[in-house]
């Protein structure tokens, strides 16, 4: 890198413009690039217009950020993002609550912050505690929700914003949307578009005084291009199971159905509405709390995961653990014990169970495969060991001790590890007042 031959207060008023135009804020690195100046010059420049409280520096572990004194600087915003990069740089777990937790950080609610941060008033929110909630609504949510992605992620180049087609929905009262990322991923901040969702969800649910949900509907992952989020209403989380196809004389319909209620109903408060539609017979658990039902969901996620990692270290102790293999379905050689839809509006919750559930199942010897339909998932299941593994209660020793029996040649060291993971995992989430029972 050449050494710039401009006058000293030519490069000092050059590196004030630079850091005008920045919100956060530059590293010396990033300044001395855009200007063509070497490191040592830009932070002789820099220790200079510090001094002299014209510029200021925030480090963040072993980075130094440079940006210009406002008398008007947000400070709510700055403490916001400096936490965030704190986050970025320990590793930390990324997850929708992240949010909540930073506000605490800096004693905010939300719906404070939000106010702080002075977010236009958009006309095209409706009022849906004086409107229907229909599919027009809902467009004209969307038009708030592009309007606000706008605002959050201010870069100069736009970014495409596709609406996903429903494919054989009526007025549909989800939408599916696909951002292309603006650049966040390359800087490996995915973080961001957890943060936007919720802000943008709050905004929503407020300004419209109804619940609405805006959230990250695929897991983020770095390379990616784009970012997928779910738009949509929610008054009562619900789930719709029905028996597409049942291949055995032992049990009815009605038998599998009700074992899958008593499943939800152990840890849950839900009504149950039986229909028939079509011919089939359904059952829709339409669940008191849309809290609870994430919780119980946020808890199974974490079982599975942790289940998973015991499978995987026994089964490097003892390589023959596993008496039964996963197969995938294209490898059955016999119909399925039984194929269950389950159509909800419950979103990324069942989304992030069931990417968990099919992970994990290949390392436990569980044949169970998911085909996705509109709003849910079909669940394949080849035996009834893999729909007990799936709907037994989680502390049914006996009965969990039956089903690892026919899957693993010596069951008892991995019901002690997991009934030891349960324990921590209920200890760990007691706050939520929910158990896997």
């Amino acid at each position: 890198m050449r050494q710039s031959k401009t006058p000293k207060m030519d490069v000092k008023k050059e590196m004030i413009h630079l850091l005008q135009a920045e919100e956060i804020g530059k590293t010396p690195f990033q300044i001395a690039k855009a200007l063509n100046i070497s490191r040592q010059t830009a932070n002789k420049y820099l220790l200079d217009l510090e001094s002299g409280n014209i510029i200021k520096k925030v480090e963040i572990g072993h980075y130094k950020l440079y940006r210009v004194v406002r008398k008007k600087d947000n400070k709510l915003i700055e403490k916001l993002y400096f936490l965030l990069l704190a986050i970025i740089e320990k590793k930390q777990e990324i997850s929708p609550e992240m949010l909540d937790f930073l506000l605490t950080q800096i004693q905010l609610t939300k719906f404070e912050f939000l106010k702080s941060l002075g977010v236009p008033k958009l006309a095209t929110i409706p009022n849906l505690q004086e409107q229907e909630k229909s599919y027009d609504n809902l467009l004209s949510l969307l038009e708030g929700v592009r309007n606000l992605l706008y605002y959050f992620i201010p870069v100069q180049s736009p970014f495409k914003i596709d609406v996903i087609p429903a494919l054989d929905r009526i007025q549909p009262m989800s939408l599916e949307m696909r951002v292309e990322d603006p650049g966040f991923f390359l800087n490996k901040a995915g973080i961001h578009f957890q943060i936007i969702s919720s802000l943008i969800q709050e905004y929503l649910s407020t300004t419209s005084h109804e619940n609405v949900y805006f959230r990250v509907l695929k897991p983020l992952e770095e390379h990616t291009q784009f970012v997928y989020f779910e738009l949509g209403y929610v008054d009562k989380y619900y789930q719709d199971f029905s028996i597409v196809e049942l291949n055995t004389k032992d049990t009815t319909e009605r038998d599998v159905l009700d074992e899958i209620k008593n499943f939800y109903s152990s840890s849950l408060k839900m009504k149950t509405e039986e229909s028939e539609i079509d011919g089939k017979l359904h059952y829709k658990f339409v669940f008191d709390s849309n809290q609870d039902l994430e919780h119980l969901y946020e808890l199974t996620v974490h079982l599975i995961e942790e289940t998973m990692n015991i499978a995987k270290q026994i089964q490097a102790e003892t390589p023959d653990f596993f008496k039964r293999k996963w197969i995938p379905i294209e490898n059955w050689t016999k119909p399925p014990y039984v194929v269950i839809d389950c159509v909800s509006n419950g979103g990324y919750i069942v989304d992030e169970h069931t990417r968990i559930s099919m992970e994990a199942y290949k390392v436990g010897g569980i044949c169970i495969h998911y085909e996705r339909i509109e709003n849910g998932w079909r669940i394949n299941c080849l035996d009834r060991v893999d729909f007990d593994q799936l709907f037994t209660i989680y502390s049914d020793w006996n009965k969990r001790s039956e089903i690892y029996s026919k899957l693993m040649s010596d069951p008892s060291e991995f019901l002690k590890r997991r009934k030891e993971i349960l324990a921590k995992i209920n200890e760990d989430h007691d706050e939520k007042k929910l158990e896997l029972i």
